[in-house]
């Protein structure tokens, strides 16, 4: 499950309080970005030109697009699907 929150630390505490783990926190970049053909290529290619492995990419509405890239992720203790 992916949360967006303008507090990574208290939406962490939050979630933690009721029982969810979590497993990381990743910093995201919000940009606007015109509705035109090409528009969201050529906001993803800057990150492919900074060769920064995007991991996630989605609309947030009202042409709004939600990146986070690898070099955005903090160092957030965490465990992978099987992980022991």
């Amino acid at each position: 499950m992916h949360v967006l929150v303008e507090s990574g630390a208290d939406a962490k505490a939050a979630l933690e309080k009721v029982g969810i783990e979590v497993t990381g926190i990743l910093d995201v970049a919000l940009h606007r970005i015109d509705d035109t053909p090409g528009s969201l290529l050529e906001l993803y290619g800057g990150y492919a030109d900074k060769q920064d492995n995007v991991e996630v990419l989605y609309m947030a509405g009202d042409s709004q697009w939600i990146i986070g890239s690898e070099t955005m992720r903090l160092d957030t203790p965490g465990r992978r699907v099987g992980d022991s």
